[in-house]
């Protein structure tokens, strides 16, 4: 599917939801919230999708992962790497495991405004060449006393920039593992617990295209 719009849709025990997958591109999933499920870059390059203003309180029940959201990593021989440029936009995600986990070959994806509310493991995870990424002005309530905010794994996530984040809990770290970000600054590193969501000046990048078409 291509430059498709999906909003004001309500999903309760999907394996994945919201999902997109097989060259998926230019689609815009909006004010929806999916419950007992997880979000998911599935498979086959997709690129240059929008999630905004979404909730997604996932599980590892019903098939799904545990992680809040999923992007296929490039061993996966049945499912392949994810491309460039996806976004994920005044999101509120909420998962046992790690909030975010790109399994590599991402690129310039754009992480803004979100709350991530994970139980274990990082608030986001990356691998394999996942690399410069925009990671600014989020949330992270972090439960797992032994991970930093972000973990950059491999040394070949490169060109990353992690920019006036909020860090509750965790390990004290704005980041970790064998990647180095580009840029860090401006972010807060504070006590366990949880915070509200962060309030964007353009609650929805969607709406603010139309309005400038």
């Amino acid at each position: 599917a291509c430059d498709c719009l999906m909003e004001n849709v309500t999903t309760y025990k999907l394996r994945h939801a919201p999902c997109v997958q097989w060259a998926a591109s230019g689609n815009v999933i909006r004010k929806s919230a999916f419950y007992a499920s997880d979000a998911q870059w599935h498979s086959g390059w997709t690129h240059e999708n929008l999630f905004e203003e979404c909730v997604v309180e996932a599980s590892t029940g019903n098939g799904a992962y545990g992680y809040g959201m999923w992007a296929s990593p490039p061993e996966d021989t049945a499912h392949g790497p994810n491309g460039p440029r996806n976004v994920v936009y005044n999101c509120d995600i909420r998962s046992p495991k790690a909030g975010l986990w790109m399994g590599g070959m991402n690129e310039n994806w754009l992480i803004l405004y979100n709350r991530f509310v994970a139980g274990a493991g990082p608030g986001i995870f990356a691998k394999t060449a996942s690399f410069d990424h925009i990671i600014r002005g989020n949330v992270f309530c972090l439960a797992d006393e032994t991970q930093p905010a972000v973990l950059l794994l491999s040394p070949d996530c490169i060109g990353v920039e992690l920019i006036g984040n909020r860090v509750l809990g965790g390990n004290g770290k704005m980041w970790g593992g064998l990647g180095r970000p580009l840029v860090e600054r401006d972010n807060r590193l504070e006590p366990a617990g949880e915070a509200p969501r962060p309030r964007p000046a353009v609650p929805s990048i969607f709406e603010w295209q139309r309005r400038q078409r």
